[in-house]
């Protein structure tokens, strides 16, 4: 029988299972809904069916909606539209975006406080940064009530083509790390057993197919080079074709045509990619009949551009995504850059049904990099984008490696930078590369580009033991 001094100690994490206990007795609906979240999951069930033109009308009203919100609201907005002599009433029709200038992220970096809203109470502005793929993170106000209710929809929407109900299950292997020694913990609230991604190294393997195998969870949210890790370090040890893995659910990398084949061979299951971002602009995802990326008319309109800023219609060609979000009226963002790349899709259309746009050759901006660890874990990039305050003060960053003993941090320090700011991104990523690593943090006074004229996040000079990558 545990003593007084050991049950004062485990007192916290009693309390907090439950709590979760409890919540987990509130119905899904309510527990994580709300009106919005209610809405907006009785529209996707019924959109789903619509036609082309049906759909176009619903763009056409969010579209009159949203420009009014914007002129009327959102002082950045307020000020273009009058310089360009605009009204809102000019913005009718999604190709009546074109009036509009395209936007790019540092006009936003410029520009934060004149894009929010003024008719959002303070309250409700969730403070978040996006991935920072160009170097450094953005900050982006979202409605901590509206808009996050309205995604959730979306992804319970999205998830529910690979049987998963609204509150179902899920195994996330991604950025989650966890206090102590703990490799995983099962939240019965959340409805999700999270792996910490940091713990998995050759030796730790077997104990995540154990819990992955005890959970009985059919769905796996993940990132593809993070699945890939866990099967090459189970190989040869564990069977990951008998585990309940029947969906790996694809997120924040791209997954190669090599790469899919793997997975899905490795696991037994099929892998289903979702395509979407902090800015709130697009949200597309795979059918259960296609790999291509069926864009949701009701997140927002896409726009594909050349590198002249036209728009491109036609299918087969590459361009980069444009985003008009209908989703966050906290930060509303017209025409912004998403700094990716796709295709129109041609041919007939999909088996599923939806007559939704549907993107391919998606070139996210995310590569899949990988930190070495001593252990012969590998850390993915990706897992330690901080999508926090830390790098508030910081231009640009990049990561460098060529000692499996040692990460090199190269930063461009922006003004007001300090070393309490160096000591908060040190702790940031030091619990997550763990401590086997040194972390060395190196102010800079530029981080040059790669040839394609794109910001590499790590130079890495080790070899790094992954399956084929090919693309």
């Amino acid at each position: 029988m545990p003593n007084s001094t050991s049950l004062r100690a485990r007192a916290p994490q009693l309390l907090k299972e439950a709590y979760r206990h409890a919540c987990a007795l509130i119905p899904y609906a309510w527990r994580y809904g709300g009106p919005e979240y209610t809405r907006f999951m009785g529209l996707l069930e019924q959109s789903q069916s619509w036609s082309a033109a049906a759909l176009d009308e619903y763009q056409c009203r969010e579209l009159q909606r949203l420009a009014s919100h914007c002129y009327a609201n959102v002082p950045y907005y307020r000020e273009l539209f009058d310089r360009l002599a605009l009204t809102d009433r000019d913005i009718r029709r999604p190709e009546d975006l074109q009036k509009l200038p395209l936007l790019d992220r540092e006009q936003v970096v410029r520009n934060v406080n004149g894009l929010t809203a003024a008719n959002v109470p303070r309250r409700r502005l969730l403070y978040q940064t996006t991935g920072g793929t160009s170097g450094k993170p953005m900050a982006i106000y979202v409605d901590c009530r509206d808009t996050i209710q309205r995604d959730r929809a979306f992804w319970d929407a999205f998830t529910a083509r690979t049987g998963r109900k609204p509150g179902g299950w899920v195994v996330s292997l991604r950025n989650d790390v966890l206090a102590g020694t703990a490799k995983w913990d099962s939240n019965v609230r959340t409805r999700v057993l999270r792996l910490d991604p940091f713990k998995l190294t050759p030796q730790s393997v077997s104990d995540y197919v154990d819990a992955i195998n005890r959970s009985g969870v059919p769905h796996l949210h993940t990132y593809p080079s993070a699945a890939a890790t866990l099967l090459t370090l189970a190989r040869g040890k564990r069977d990951l074709r008998d585990s309940p893995i029947r969906w790996i659910l694809a997120t924040s990398e791209n997954v190669y045509p090599g790469q899919r084949a793997l997975l899905e061979a490795g696991f037994n299951c099929r892998c289903c990619s979702m395509y979407g971002h902090t800015e709130r602009l697009v949200f597309a995802g795979e059918c259960e009949h296609s790999t291509d990326y069926h864009v949701y008319p009701e997140y927002g309109i896409v726009e594909l551009i050349d590198g002249a800023g036209a728009v491109i219609t036609g299918p087969g060609v590459r361009g980069e995504i444009v985003g008009t979000g209908f989703i966050n009226d906290a930060m509303p963002l017209l025409r912004y850059r998403t700094g990716d790349y796709a295709e129109y899709t041609g041919g007939h259309p999909c088996a599923c049904g939806r007559a939704y746009p549907r993107l391919t050759n998606v070139v996210g901006r995310w590569l899949q990099e990988m930190i070495v660890r001593p252990d012969g874990a590998l850390v993915s990039i990706t897992a330690l984008n901080m999508h926090s305050d830390v790098f508030d003060r910081v231009n640009q960053f990049q990561f460098y490696q060529e000692d499996p003993k040692e990460v090199v941090l190269r930063v461009v320090p922006a003004a007001g930078y300090s070393l309490r700011d160096e000591r908060a991104i040190r702790l940031s990523l030091s619990e997550k590369l763990g401590s086997a690593i040194e972390l060395r943090i190196c102010p800079v006074e530029s981080i040059p580009r790669a040839a394609t004229g794109k910001h590499r996040f790590l130079i890495q000079k080790l070899p790094v033991d992954n399956p084929d990558l090919s693309h």
